[in-house]
């Protein structure tokens, strides 16, 4: 007869028993996350594409992909390493959501939307960079200056043809 009993964290497909110093090893351990394990590394591959996507997105709107990684590390979906945990936290998600409320606003208003996008021309290419360098240092051995500079370029190439954009767009 099968058992009604829960499954234990380590029969989850990717547990491996965790040893050394907690979040260090090749598994990571999250005691928000019910005690599931990680993966110390991922593909790289899979790490790239997840940096670059992000980036992408902080490009068209800085605040909305760190709000999603913070709510989705918040709830244990995602589990983020120090120091980008940090998005987790309540102040931070509040002060992401009225950043975020604050950029919707002045997208939606002709010429404020110009000069946000002057502020936002630093805003945006910063939060590339923390995306796609957190998801660069989740288990690959690029240094981390690489996902610095990709998730600048990506962000920032992304925000400058907006930016160029809007002002054909608004005649």
């Amino acid at each position: 007869a099968p058992s009604t009993a829960a499954p234990s964290p380590s029969s989850f497909p990717m547990a491996a028993p965790a040893y050394g110093r907690a979040g260090h090893g090749p598994v990571a351990r999250d005691a928000r996350c019910t005690g599931r394990t990680y993966p110390g590394r991922v593909d790289p591959v899979t790490a790239v594409i997840t940096g670059l996507g992000l980036a992408g997105a902080a490009g068209l709107n800085a605040y909305v992909p760190l709000l999603v990684v913070g709510l989705l590390g918040r709830l244990g979906v995602l589990h983020l390493s120090a120091p980008y945990d940090s998005l987790t936290d309540t102040p931070v998600l509040v002060v992401l959501g009225v950043l975020f409320a604050i950029e919707f606003l002045a997208d939606k208003v002709p010429g404020v939307d110009s000069v946000n996008d002057v502020v936002q021309t630093v805003v945006r290419p910063a939060a590339g960079a923390v995306l796609m360098a957190g998801s660069l240092g989740i288990g690959t051995d690029l240094p981390p200056w690489v996902g610095v500079v990709a998730g600048i370029i990506t962000a920032g190439g992304i925000h400058a043809t907006k930016a160029a954009a809007r002002p054909v767009v608004n005649v």
